[in-house]
């Protein structure tokens, strides 16, 4: 009887998958991703008990130039509330764009500020995804919900939807110099290559442009507390 049970389940999933759109993709699509905002909406729909599969839904993720337009699309929509500006270059030359959400952005305050960064790992994607749909809720939900209005008033939130676009292009984990951007944060093994290989400790760190940016945006925060 539990082999019964296992085979009928293992048809009725194989069933659920085979009425996806044949247009699914794994990595990117043809058509942009909307930025229309209507990203609270399309949460809640995977909440519901008999979700909709839509082609958006499984259409794959975002192109570095889809991204690029979305993060743009936040910052055209909600100019008050939001700030879009550049933290560097990839290797490859791709813009680090990073999303300021604050109810006074640009500006310094006694607020917390949290940072977030996506998709160091250029094989991981998701997290570039979920940091533009929490960019577009927080946006969206401006005074509209509680949790929302708090967030935006009292917080200054930096949000890197991509550290790794040349990664994520490339389908792999490390960078377009194939570096683990992950693990080599500065510790006390890249002090030691600072101190035992001289300029060339230094040299070799620099191949890691995108991790450099960010400690450089570390920085800033810091002298702006």
């Amino acid at each position: 009887m539990a082999i019964s049970r296992r085979l009928l389940l293992s048809l009725f999933l194989l069933r659920a998958f085979s009425s996806l759109p044949a247009q699914a993709a794994a990595r990117g699509a043809s058509h942009p991703s909307g930025t229309s905002g209507n990203y609270g909406s399309f949460l809640r729909n995977l909440l519901q008990d008999n979700p909709m599969i839509t082609e958006e839904l499984v259409r794959g993720y975002m192109s570095n130039s889809e991204l690029e337009i979305a993060v743009h699309a936040i910052g055209s929509r909600y100019p008050n509330i939001s700030r879009i500006y550049s933290i560097g270059k990839s290797v490859n030359g791709v813009t680090l764009w990073v999303i300021e959400i604050s109810d006074k952005p640009g500006q310094k305050e006694a607020e917390p500020a949290f940072k977030y960064v996506g998709n160091v790992h250029g094989d991981e994607p998701v997290g570039r995804e979920v940091l533009i749909k929490l960019a577009n809720w927080l946006c969206d939900n401006y005074l509209k919900d509680p949790l929302a209005t708090l967030i935006v008033k009292n917080m200054h939130l930096h949000i890197l939807p991509t550290m790794n676009p040349d990664g994520f292009a490339l389908r792999r984990r490390g960078n377009a110099n194939n570096v683990d951007l992950n693990r080599d944060f500065p510790d006390q093994v890249s002090d030691a290559l600072f101190s035992s290989y001289g300029i060339f400790g230094f040299l070799l760190f620099f191949t890691y442009l995108s991790l450099l940016i960010i400690l450089l945006m570390l920085a800033v925060f810091h002298q702006q507390r």
